[in-house]
């Protein structure tokens, strides 16, 4: 198996590849960080989905699920016509 040779760089030109690599590092944070929001979005977007379908659940039932992930009171309350 081949193993590449260190090669030892200028300082500077280190300093300018170190600096790149945390510039990298930052963005690449940031797109993860978008990308774990969007997919929060995603997985509540399914949940209301899968919640519109369970008309055979009782309202109280659904009251509850609709809760747990986090969609506000009044959203719930205007969609299925309750009242508080």
């Amino acid at each position: 198996m081949f193993m590449p040779e260190e090669v030892l760089l200028p300082q500077k030109e280190r300093e300018k590849i170190v600096k790149r690599i945390e510039e990298k590092h930052g963005e690449l944070k940031e797109l993860l960080e978008d990308l774990q929001k969007e997919m929060e979005m995603i997985n509540k977007a399914r949940a209301l989905v899968k919640a519109e379908k369970m008309s055979f659940l009782t309202p109280k039932e659904n009251v509850k699920f609709l809760e747990e992930i986090d969609v506000p009171p009044l959203k719930i309350l205007k969609d299925k016509g309750l009242k508080s």
